[in-house]
């Protein structure tokens, strides 16, 4: 006779499929916004300067952070699969929280300094700081095996845990506390020197940590919480949203600096040259099928 499933065990299983879904979905939708956000700054040739490059940056690790999401919801996995994506995903994950804290540090800096070049003596330090991070987070997570492969479905998911979670301690609460703290924290020390100096040049730019900080504090909550068998968010609807927003902080900062005053202002003149070139393209074509209109608008514009 053939067991069935009990009624629990295939729910969570269903979650599961859904929740893989909405991350390879919402990865896709930030993925495609942090390309957009590389070719805006290499077109506009803002990848000279430090902020520039600060956002070539936070791009690649929100790539690396979502692409691997994108495959473990969309493609088939396999043992081996499983742990190198997994390694890219936390990796790319840590990489672009604690980078994310080094931009919040460096408006900070820029504000009291005057100006967004006066970080570029940080720049290294920024990048070292967020790589070593991921590099830990990575390793950690394939020594751990925080994900694993499931043979009834072909997909890589989160591995169950009986007891204290040390990998979801490990690899999420306190890396994300500490971003969401140190980005909290620079936000209104950066804030609070604007207002006092009143300047307004870097207040877009401060959206970046909120970012972080909204799309974050949901799941390590949740997460903080079940660690001591507290299960809040437990619905299936606000598991999803949830799962994400989490997901969604490369679409947003690509929202943010696509949407920024002086990316919008950039492509107003290109387009602004576009029409003007076309309308003197007209003109030269207008006065070579007739030349006396041509003269005749001359003479005017003489007189």
């Amino acid at each position: 006779m053939t067991n069935i499933p009990d009624a629990p065990n295939l729910q969570q299983h269903t979650l599961e499929d859904a929740l893989n879904i909405i991350s390879g979905s919402v990865g896709a939708l930030s993925t495609m916004g942090c390309i957009v956000n590389i070719a805006l700054t290499y077109y506009f040739r803002k990848s000279k300067i430090t902020i520039g490059k600060m956002i070539l940056i936070l791009a690649i690790f929100d790539i690396l952070n979502h692409v691997p999401w994108i495959l473990f919801a969309f493609a088939s996995a396999t043992p081996v699969s499983c742990q190198i994506l997994s390694w890219i995903s936390y990796f790319g994950f840590t990489s672009s929280i604690f980078f994310t804290t080094c931009f919040a540090h460096a408006l900070s800096q820029s504000v009291r300094g005057g100006s967004i070049d006066h970080v570029e003596k940080y720049t290294k330090r920024y990048i070292a700081v967020a790589i070593i991070a991921g590099l830990i987070a990575g390793t950690l997570a394939v020594g751990i095996e925080f994900r694993e492969y499931d043979e009834d479905s072909s997909i890589c998911i989160t591995r169950p845990v009986d007891g204290f979670n040390w990998g979801s301690l490990l690899l999420l609460i306190i890396p994300g506390t500490a971003s969401i703290v140190g980005c909290t924290y620079f936000y209104f020390l950066t804030i609070k020197m604007l207002r006092s100096l009143a300047r307004r040049q870097h207040w877009e730019l401060l959206v970046y940590p909120m970012i972080l900080v909204i799309c974050l504090s949901p799941t390590l909550l949740r997460r903080f919480l079940d660690l001591f068998g507290y299960e809040i968010f437990t619905s299936p609807p606000m598991r999803v949203v949830i799962r994400g927003l989490f997901g969604a902080q490369g679409f947003l900062n690509s929202l943010a600096y696509g949407l920024s005053r002086e990316i919008c202002n950039a492509i107003k003149k290109t387009c602004c040259r576009t029409k003007r070139s076309e309308s003197l393209m007209d003109s030269v074509s207008s006065s070579v099928d007739d030349p006396h209109s041509f003269q005749k608008r001359n003479t005017v514009n003489y007189l």
